[in-house]
């Protein structure tokens, strides 16, 4: 595991035992906390239309989201929407981006605000309130939500399950997503030190409590070998959803990174995007 992929496993582990929130001194740990001290940014000269690629802006409370659209091989297919990880700016995946979207629709990624080409200052709550914005201007543009598939990979996976919480979309992919802190003390106690977790964090990372209001058919991906977020995650939020529309994706020797780009990811992503 990376350095970078360690911080944010350590975070979210480090935040995540409710009993100190109930009964424990002052919290010392918001939802804000979760995210890097310093955001990637990325040069905006490099936000640049493509062949297969254009650039897509959203107007949101207090800031620009700036993102890229990518022709899709699937013209009846859904607009696949990917939320991605800590630190993961859209300019990464490009290559990912297309090889997903070849069984799609369409694929359309944004920087988070604050992050990579968005403007805007980081708030890990708004990133969820952005994530719908997001996904409701491009419902508009792809024969309504039925048609949306949202992806949250890794961090991503509290935005893409909070959306599926408020609109019912067309499915939700949760890719070595997090699942909730009573269950995440239980897997990283030795990650547990020193840190009260606020009310906010603790609403922030139950991606579980989501997958649980959720009415939209549901796939877990998830690495065997994933050691950042650990595959009892990913079996815990299959638990937590509706039966009759939930399937269970284990890659074998896997870990946690560059996921995206992985030809079993893209061709699963591809197979649940044509049950809708």
């Amino acid at each position: 595991m990376n350095r970078r992929s360690f911080a944010f496993s350590a975070a979210v582990a480090l935040i995540a035992t409710r009993a100190h929130a109930r009964t424990g001194p002052t919290p010392n740990f918001t939802a804000n906390d979760v995210l890097e001290r310093t955001l990637p940014t990325a040069p905006l000269s490099e936000w640049t239309d493509a062949p297969g690629r254009r650039r897509e802006a959203l107007q949101v409370d207090g800031a620009e989201l700036r993102g890229w659209r990518y022709e899709g091989g699937d013209p009846r297919g859904p607009t696949l929407v990917i939320f991605g990880g800590s630190n993961n700016l859209i300019r990464n995946h490009d290559a990912a981006y297309r090889a997903l979207a070849k069984g799609v629709g369409a694929v359309v990624a944004f920087d988070y605000r604050g992050f990579g080409f968005s403007t805007g200052r980081a708030a890990a709550l708004q990133l969820r309130t952005d994530g719908v914005a997001i996904v409701d201007a491009v419902a508009k543009r792809s024969d309504g939500l039925g048609k949306v598939m949202v992806l949250g990979y890794s961090m991503g996976s509290m935005i893409a399950a909070f959306v599926a919480r408020e609109r019912r979309i067309g499915g939700l992919v949760l890719l070595a997503g997090l699942s909730h802190p009573d269950l995440m003390a239980k897997l990283y106690p030795e990650r547990l030190k020193g840190l009260v977790p606020a009310a906010d964090a603790l609403d922030f990372l139950d991606v579980t409590a989501s997958v649980r209001r959720s009415r939209s058919p549901l796939l877990i991906i998830h690495g065997e070998k994933d050691v950042a977020v650990r595959i009892e995650e990913g079996r815990a939020n299959y638990e937590a959803a509706d039966p009759s529309s939930r399937s269970f994706v284990e890659l074998t020797g896997i870990g946690h990174e560059d996921l995206l780009a992985n030809a079993d990811v893209q061709r699963a992503v591809a197979a649940f995007g044509r049950t809708f």
